[in-house]
C-alpha cells in the first residue's frame, strides 16, 4: 500500500467553489489515519477562520487523501 497525503479544501456552499486548498505536511501510512485526520484538521482550520466570513460565504472544508508513490 502507498503513502497519503491529507489535502484540505475550503468551499463555498454558496458559489459551489473550492478555490483554496492546502495539502498538510504529514504522510500517512494507511487511509484510515489520513482520513482521521482529516475529520480533525478540517474542524480546527474552519473554527480558526473568521467565522462573519464562513457564515457570509457559507464556508466548509472538504479533504482528500491523496496516494503518494507507488502502491506496494
Amino acid at each position: 500500500m502507498g503513502k497519503f497525503v491529507l489535502v484540505l479544501h475550503v468551499c463555498s456552499y454558496l458559489t459551489m467553489q473550492c478555490p483554496g486548498s492546502a495539502i498538510m505536511g504529514i504522510q500517512y501510512d494507511n487511509w484510515a489515519d489520513c482520513s482521521m485526520d482529516g475529520y480533525r484538521f478540517s474542524a480546527r482550520h474552519l473554527a480558526k477562520m473568521d467565522q462573519n466570513r464562513v457564515n457570509k460565504e457559507k464556508l466548509a472544508i472538504r479533504f482528500e487523501c491523496r496516494q503518494v508513490g507507488a502502491p506496494t
